[in-house]
């Protein structure tokens, strides 16, 4: 598809109207412009928390919610508050809790992914210091869809370690 550019040589009242208006009509987006992807996605990373760790704690789960307004995979994980940010779900098997790692998690367009303690989470391990209540944790998660990756970097409030469940 190729698109054609009319240019007016007009200087009446309305030709500086026009032209502004097309300009900001494609700055916005509207349209189709060439080279952009139709398949452009929004994640939206929301209610994303951690608790505040103690000396010597090598481990901190963060919690939050992402939607997806299209089919996705969150792939990896990464902090430079960490070595590495595992992703983990949590069952009950005969009454016991198990961990276990897991290599990604699907979001399925319109509905909410709830990343929560006793369901899947991610995991910072080897933590290269304390996290404090009222710091941010830096953390980039890395989705693929349609053969495509993103990558979405966030910053995730840290609260007290009493803290149970979301602020």
């Amino acid at each position: 598809m190729s698109m054609k550019f009319v240019f007016f040589r007009s200087r009446g009242p309305w030709s500086a109207t026009i032209v502004g208006c097309l300009l900001f009509l494609f700055s916005a987006g509207i349209g189709r412009a060439e080279g952009r992807s139709a398949t452009i996605q929004a994640i939206v990373i929301k209610q994303a928390w951690t608790r505040a760790t103690i000396e010597g704690q090598r481990h901190a789960a963060i919690f939050l919610t992402l939607l997806s307004d299209t089919r996705a995979t969150l792939i990896a994980a990464s902090s430079p508050m960490a070595r590495r940010v595992a992703l983990q779900e949590v069952t009950v098997q005969e009454g016991v809790m198990r961990s276990r790692l897991i290599p990604s998690l699907e979001l399925l367009a319109g509905r909410e992914l709830i990343l929560k303690a006793g369901g899947p989470h991610l995991v910072l391990t080897d933590l290269l210091h304390n996290l404090r209540a009222g710091e941010g944790v830096p953390l980039t998660l890395v989705f693929l869809s349609a053969g495509k990756t993103q990558t979405i970097t966030t910053e995730v409030p840290v609260y007290s370690a009493a803290t149970l469940s979301a602020p």
